[in-house]
């Protein structure tokens, strides 16, 4: 039996795609031979455009019958904000989308919009009966909307904490805390591995602060792929390239280095370190967001323990490692907070920070963004 239509229309910013969305390209599908996905950004949207189409071909990479077609036109709207609102959407949709026949939507707009398209509007989960969510709904509380995200665009709003700070300041076992408590990814610490099984503390040379660098990168990117299969709304990262950055110069000072010839092995190390952590700060290509959303900076406030694997236990000296890593994130305009206190209020304090911080990084201004609605 043939399909009721040739070709249909989904339209929307799909800032981001979520299940409801899928919903409806799906049931597009039941009743054309070919549904074409038109995706509307701006350059003034906080998801970049780039990315969300990403999200979508992702989604349906496997289904040759829906067909993504991405308009980066700055188009008005609502019909209130051009005269000639409606002829300027009938030019862009049918000069996209050849022989259109239907527009399918979950909102009472698309009665309208299909009237002056000339086509059929075809209402799917109307008032969200079927899928009961909004990508407003989606973007104004991710975490609660969890379920309905799809898992490529989890990556969004998954929150990435960093533990850095001195050595002997609680960041392996608040890392652990902090993990059980949201059910969240671990990343552990390779330079404590490192150190335990590879190198004596002692003895380590420049080289050995890059390795411990890029394979703390690795495991880091691996904790992408893990938190995805798992679905987890957090990563907690026990150190990063700061704290490894920071360590390779207090070893410098210590062992004289900069007065050797090792001191230009020791420049050329801490540029490649400091390009992962430009990296694990800000990312790259069309993904902006960086590696890290948050870190939680501790504070040397708890007694120095010494395991063996450690050499600046000086009070100076933890404090100077404290105010090193503390310039690094300010400089690059980092978001922080310092955790202070013992025991278990230690614990309560990082908590009580990043809930803040989930809450104040996913309030934005979004009743400026008009049409989707």
């Amino acid at each position: 039996m043939g399909k009721r239509f040739k070709n249909g229309l989904v339209l929307g910013k799909f800032m981001p795609i979520h299940k409801g969305h899928i919903h409806a390209i799906l049931e597009a599908a039941k009743q054309c031979e070919y549904v074409y996905v038109m995706l509307c950004t701006r350059l003034c949207e906080p998801i970049d455009g780039n990315k969300r189409e990403k999200w979508i071909k992702s989604i349906f990479k496997d289904n040759d019958q829906i067909i993504i077609v991405h308009c980066k036109d700055d188009l008005p709207q609502y019909p209130e904000d051009d005269i000639n609102f409606w002829h300027i959407w009938n030019e862009v949709v049918h000069s996209r989308v050849p022989d259109l026949d239907a527009v399918f939507g979950s909102e009472e707009y698309i009665n309208p919009f299909a009237w002056h398209l000339g086509v059929e509007p075809i209402l799917v989960n109307i008032n969200r009966k079927t899928v009961s969510v909004s990508a407003t709904d989606i973007r104004t509380d991710p975490f609660g909307n969890w379920e309905h995200i799809p898992k490529v665009v989890k990556e969004e709003y998954r929150l990435k904490i960093a533990i850095v700070g001195p050595e002997s300041t609680g960041k392996s076992t608040l890392c652990d805390q902090l993990a059980d408590h949201y059910d969240g990814i671990r990343v552990e610490e390779y330079g404590r591995w490192y150190t335990e099984n590879r190198v004596d503390p002692k003895n380590l040379k420049p080289e050995d602060f890059d390795h411990i660098a890029s394979e703390h990168h690795q495991m880091m990117l691996m904790s992408e792929y893990e938190s995805a299969k798992k679905g987890s709304k957090y990563v907690f990262m026990d150190t990063e390239a700061i704290v490894t950055r920071t360590f390779l110069s207090m070893y410098e000072e210590m062992h004289g280095w900069y007065k050797t010839d090792v001191g230009e092995d020791v420049t050329y190390y801490m540029e490649k370190i400091d390009s992962l952590m430009k990296l694990q700060m800000f990312g790259h290509g069309y993904n902006k967001s960086g590696m890290i959303d948050l870190y939680l900076l501790t504070y040397p406030d708890l007694d120095w323990e010494d395991d063996g694997n450690r050499d600046f236990g000086e009070k100076d000296k933890r404090l100077l490692s404290f105010l090193r890593i503390k310039t690094q994130l300010d400089v690059n305009n980092c978001r922080y907070h310092i955790i202070k206190g013992k025991g278990d209020d230690r614990l309560s304090n990082a908590k009580l920070l990043i809930d803040l911080a989930e809450r104040d990084m996913r309030e934005k201004d979004w009743h400026k963004l008009s049409f989707d609605r």
